[in-house]
């Protein structure tokens, strides 16, 4: 099964994001959700691969391409 890192690091610190709700959309479906750990890192399996959605906390933060590791910058809330 492919499997996505997704890491997210504050934009105006340079700190991990720790504890935020990841999860990818497919054309045919969602990841299970995961949480950040204290490195801002979660890992994501997913039987679809390509183009996907990365939801954060709820929200559509663009597009990805997967599998693979994306780093992604925001803010914390």
């Amino acid at each position: 099964m492919p499997t996505t890192t997704i890491i997210l690091i504050d934009r105006e610190t340079n700190e991990p994001i720790e504890n935020a709700k990841v999860c990818l959309g497919f054309t045919w479906g969602h990841s299970q959700n995961g949480w950040t750990d204290s490195n801002g890192e979660v890992d994501l399996d997913h039987s679809s691969t390509g183009e996907a959605t990365l939801y954060i906390n709820g929200r559509d933060c663009g597009t990805v391409m997967t599998p693979g590791v994306i780093k992604k910058y925001g803010r914390r809330r």
